[in-house]
């Protein structure tokens, strides 16, 4: 395995838990589904191109930077996500009236949540090369 490959795959596996601890932290975690969708992959596609890719569903972003009005009209599987959400979190309310509170003033998110993630393995990353270079 290359150092660069073992770097990414080391960084990789500590993103997913920093990513899933974020979520549990800001009281973001009520199924499950979220957090446990977090993956990430490390491909080699020739002797000069590593990648990292982190995986998550669509909806993650949402819990970061929110949802306005507009944003909820056009996201349809919401619904779903919602119903299970409420069930999760033992909430009297139907989905249709949480809904129906979205369409009128959608949801303000989670600053930082992914982002504050997303800069440390990004750093950790680059300092892990710089490390590796000098070895």
């Amino acid at each position: 395995m290359s150092d660069l490959k073992k770097i990414l795959e080391d960084n990789g596996k500590e993103a997913v838990q920093l990513y899933r601890q974020s979520l549990r932290d800001n009281d973001r975690v009520a199924t499950g589904d979220t957090s446990q969708s977090i993956r990430y992959e490390v491909k080699e596609t020739n002797k000069s191109t590593t990648t990292l890719t982190l995986y998550a569903l669509d909806h993650i972003r949402f819990l970061e930077t929110g949802m306005s009005p507009t944003d909820v009209a056009s996201n349809p599987p919401i619904f779903d996500q919602i119903t299970r959400w409420a069930n999760a979190r033992g909430i009297n309310r139907t989905a249709n009236s949480i809904i129906r509170g979205l369409y009128q003033n959608g949801y303000e998110g989670t600053p930082d949540l992914i982002t504050s993630v997303d800069e440390s393995i990004e750093n950790n990353i680059l300092n892990d090369i710089k490390q590796s270079s000098k070895s």
